[in-house]
């Protein structure tokens, strides 16, 4: 089971067909995210299941009869909580696919996944390098009867390597590189469209690891070079409590304008985030998730062995774990963390233990280590073996302290779009 959650972190390898699949409760919000990418002229509507065709071909016409087209279903069964499914379908690099081949290959993929009698709409995604594209349809059929999703996401697997060989599509060579982390990759500002960047690692790290802590959270965001903040506040009589999103340079420097978790959506606002927090902080109670284990053990042999901290990081990537350490303006180290992509959890050294805190780094690697050895010179004018630890992030309140309320997590603009939008639903009930 193990090999099918397993990450390796080879952003170029990414040799096969990968399929993401999300739950949601609102039909809206799946349907409003694909149109306003069509609005942006970033995807267009390829393919359409048993879905009601608009009579004009206003994009207003298109959302309408799409929300309409799953009006029913969601009538039918008002009791399942997360009705939607949301399907990112993304061929390799290598695969020159038309549009009508997209459409077929979509079609099978939902037969096969067990939704062929059910609506659905297909969106061709050209917002990133990699065309792709999104499948939305409900897990409810038309009695009302919520569909057998278990085991969905192995499931989806096997199909996607299926049709590999249908459709003479480029094959998967390692088992180990297939991952839901399509998006994963560091934010790099060279390559502009920040907002993107950020936003397409954010959903994706919310939604796949595992963190007990605000500051695990934004230890792993810092490894992608993302820098999160929590700003809570009163601003024209609405209170706030969201999240800002700031990109950094490889060093560390912050880069850019800030982005608010609202302009990304509410996986990436505050609530969300706690929710995730909260269920992680269950899961690891009740001894559904373990925060060492395999984990702990690794890291413990790279201690024995590693001379120094560069010699310990390699020693732990190599085994798919990264380890963040944080130094005050005289280095002394004062917080670890390390992130186990295969595993997928986040988790500061001093969960495995008093072996692993920050203190004990500091004796192993840090200013004591380097103190205590500062009267023995490197012999014939050699370095020393000891070198400084990847500088980290600047603090988050230096990115954040100087856009005030500005950047604040509430939008009175987008409060008032989305409560239009919610009144425009409601109309829509009632002409039905």
């Amino acid at each position: 089971m193990k090999l099918f959650f397993s990450i390796l972190f080879n952003w170029k390898n990414y040799d096969s067909m990968i399929a993401k699949i999300t739950s949601g409760s609102s039909i809206y919000g799946a349907v409003s995210y694909n149109q306003n990418k069509v609005d942006a002229g970033e995807a267009k509507v390829i393919h359409t299941h048993k879905m009601i065709v608009p009579r004009d071909e206003s994009q207003e016409a298109l959302f309408n009869k799409t929300l309409q087209s799953f009006e029913p279903y969601l009538q039918a069964n008002k009791r399942t909580k997360k009705p939607v499914m949301h399907v990112s379908l993304n061929p390799s690099l290598e695969d020159v696919l038309d549009e009508y081949k997209l459409a077929r290959i979509s079609d099978d993929y939902m037969r096969q996944l067990g939704y062929g009698d059910q609506p659905y709409i297909v969106y061709l995604h050209t917002d990133i390098d990699r065309k792709h594209i999104h499948i939305v349809s409900l897990r409810i059929n038309e009695d009302g009867v919520k569909l057998n999703d278990r085991m969905e996401k192995i499931r989806s697997m096997k199909i996607c390597r299926d049709l590999e060989i249908k459709y003479k599509l480029k094959q998967l060579s390692n088992e180990k590189s297939e991952d839901n982390t399509l998006y994963l990759k560091k934010v790099d500002y060279i390559r502009g469209d920040i907002k993107r960047q950020i936003s397409n690692n954010v959903k994706s790290l919310i939604e796949d690891y595992h963190y007990q802590s605000f500051g695990e959270f934004n230890a792993l965001l810092s490894f992608f070079n993302i820098h999160v903040k929590h700003v809570r506040g009163e601003e024209s009589g609405n209170y706030y409590n969201g999240l800002i999103y700031c990109a950094a340079t490889e060093d560390g420097t912050p880069v850019g304008n800030p982005i608010k978790s609202s302009a990304i959506g509410k996986i990436a606002g505050y609530e969300a985030l706690m929710k995730k927090i909260k269920r992680t902080s269950e899961l690891v109670k009740d001894k559904k998730l373990y925060v060492n284990g395999i984990s702990k053990k690794i890291i413990t042999d790279a201690m024995k062995h590693a001379g120094n901290d560069t010699k310990f990081k390699s020693i732990l990537k190599n085994n798919n774990i990264d380890v963040l350490f944080r130094k005050n303006e005289e280095g002394r180290i004062y917080g670890v963390t390390f992130i186990d992509h295969t595993h997928r959890m986040v988790f500061n050294g001093s969960r495995l233990g008093k072996g692993f805190s920050a203190n004990a780094f500091d004796k192993l690697f840090g200013l004591y280590a380097l103190n205590s050895k500062e009267t023995e010179q490197p012999a014939n004018g050699e370095e020393s073996q000891f070198s400084t630890t990847q500088r980290i992030p600047v603090s988050v309140d230096e990115i954040f302290g100087t856009f005030y309320l500005d950047n604040s997590g509430y939008d009175p603009e987008e409060e008032v779009f989305r409560k239009k939008l919610k009144r425009r639903k409601k109309q829509k009930r009632r002409k039905i």
